[in-house]
């Protein structure tokens, strides 16, 4: 179920996937897009919501994660260029090193 973060602003924005946990005993957060086929664009603008919702995580340790079926060659990049993951229904081929 996506969860809403609305903002200091009165703007709001939904991420498709948020899991929390602890890590090595340290709390950490993974909030997720889901799309069929990801873009660049769709990356970058992902990215800019994790920046905005990042404070309402309560957490140090935000780490980002897209889910698809495609992906572009420049949105894997992307991805890789930025430490996220991209995961296909049946493999994780982009990890942060």
């Amino acid at each position: 179920m996506p969860e809403t973060f609305t903002h200091p602003d009165g703007s709001t924005d939904e991420i498709d996937v948020t899991v929390r946990g602890t890590l090595d005993g340290r709390p950490v957060a993974f909030i997720g897009e889901t799309k069929a086929n990801i873009t660049l664009r769709e990356v970058e603008d992902f990215l800019k919501v994790v920046g905005r919702v990042r404070p309402a995580m309560q957490c140090d340790d935000v780490r980002a994660i897209f889910f698809a079926d495609r992906a572009s060659g420049d949105a894997r990049q992307a991805v890789a260029a930025v430490g996220c993951s991209l995961a296909f229904p049946h493999d994780i081929i982009v990890q942060p090193g």
